[in-house]
């Protein structure tokens, strides 16, 4: 799914002359979700990263983490891109929301992508948060499906 996902942005990575790297853990175990909804919500993440991010970096990081005793499949998304600010993170998930109208009027798009994330990490009964300062890129996550090693 990782590989399809990559394959599927890769013009995009290529637009802005990014690089990317992958990195999925050795032992990541069997994910019990809904697939469209995790393909989407990869998808989303690595359109906006590449979206915000010119002749940069954007990794991808799958691994496996244990809390409150249940092993959860953790996606991470980062990049060396524009950053927001805090201010900017309080409306980051919500619908038509954007950081701004200067960037809104610069990189397009609806504000709808990370609302999408957002609102099908929840309903996998997962977590998604971001970690971001201006002009140091942005490091989305998301523990959003329940993991099995068998």
């Amino acid at each position: 799914m990782i590989d399809e996902i990559v394959n599927a942005v890769q013009p995009a990575i290529e637009k802005n002359k990014n690089t990317l790297r992958v990195h999925l853990a050795d032992e990541v175990g069997v994910m019990r979700a809904d697939v469209t909804k995790v393909r989407q919500i990869l998808f989303n993440l690595l359109s906006n990263a590449c979206k915000f991010t010119d002749h940069g970096i954007i990794t991808v990081d799958v691994d496996q983490r244990r809390e409150q005793g249940e092993d959860w499949i953790r996606l991470q998304v980062a990049d060396t891109g524009i950053g927001i600010s805090a201010k900017q993170k309080e409306n980051l998930f919500q619908e038509f929301a954007q950081a701004d109208t200067s960037i809104a009027r610069k990189y397009g798009g609806t504000g709808l992508g990370l609302a999408i994330c957002h609102r099908f990490v929840e309903l996998m009964k997962g977590r998604i948060g971001v970690e971001s300062q201006p002009g140091q890129g942005l490091h989305l996550y998301s523990t959003s499906s329940r993991s099995s090693k068998n």
